[in-house]
């Protein structure tokens, strides 16, 4: 995923999670739903956190 933000000049946290949870199947898509969803805000908000 960071080549992919490297090459697309992606550096904003933020826009780096929210790209990398579309990219999230099974377990781990079910895993981000709980944290995003439970909260009704996500605790994740940076990309180390992610």
């Amino acid at each position: 995923m960071e080549n992919y933000f490297c090459a697309k000049g992606i550096m904003d946290d933020a826009v780096n999670v929210n790209t990398a949870s579309m990219f999230l199947t099974d377990i781990a898509l079910l895993w981000w739903r709980d944290k995003t969803t439970d909260k009704r805000q996500c605790e994740i908000g940076t990309w180390q956190e992610f």
